[in-house]
């Protein structure tokens, strides 16, 4: 038995070195047991040793591993022996059936917050669209080019139309020539509102 092993109903006051001594054991074993129960390799991977290999001139010393007290050693066999159980192949194997099922969709991304939109065009994850007014146009209406710089159109939340004279100006592609990069094809929500809702939604986006 370790010394200084936690008996939770011992009367007998612990020593300073014994306490510290239960502190580190417990550490060590719930750090091994939650290593297993999340899937993870046998223990044995650790630069722990146990014992020495039969026939080996190397001692655990001289390899530069750690000898375990014998109690620990037959914790650190049992959990061996419970991370090859079929049990826990069979948890794991499950768990890695559960995450590929929560991976999205080839070709998907995580679309932006709204907060701040009003101040972050050209909109479309390749900037392809000046303004929101714009964005809510059917694609083959919207703009086929349009000047990036300073200046801010209020009314229809984005770039302004005219720019300074040195600004550049971006070409854009329709749904003929998808993959282009610069493409203004597809996301059609809340086209086909009316202009009264287009004038509401547009205000209300300025607040965000």
């Amino acid at each position: 038995m370790l010394k200084g092993a936690f008996i939770p109903f011992a009367t007998a006051p612990l020593k300073e070195n014994d306490e510290i001594f239960n502190i580190l054991a417990t550490s060590v074993i719930g750090s091994i047991a939650e290593h297993l129960l999340a899937g993870g390799a046998p223990s044995t991977n650790a630069r722990v040793a146990a014992a020495p290999e039969p026939g080996s001139s190397d001692t655990p010393e001289s390899l530069g591993l750690v000898r375990l007290p014998p109690t620990l050693q037959d914790l650190l066999t049992a959990f061996d022996t419970a991370s090859t159980s079929e049990a826990i192949k069979t948890k794991r194997q499950g768990a890695e059936r559960a995450f590929r099922s929560r991976l999205p969709p080839w070709g998907s991304y995580e679309a932006r917050v709204l907060q701040g939109i009003w101040a972050a065009a050209p909109y479309l994850h390749n900037g392809s669209v000046p303004t929101l007014a714009e964005l809510l146009k059917p694609s083959g209406q919207r703009l086929s080019q349009f000047s990036v710089g300073r200046k801010y159109d209020i009314e229809n939340v984005g770039l302004a139309a005219t720019q300074e004279p040195l600004s550049e100006t971006l070409s854009l592609t329709d749904c003929s020539n998808i993959n282009s990069g610069n493409s203004r094809c597809g996301h059609e929500y809340g086209t086909s509102l009316s202009d009264p809702e287009k004038r509401a939604l547009l205000e209300y986006l300025k607040t965000l």
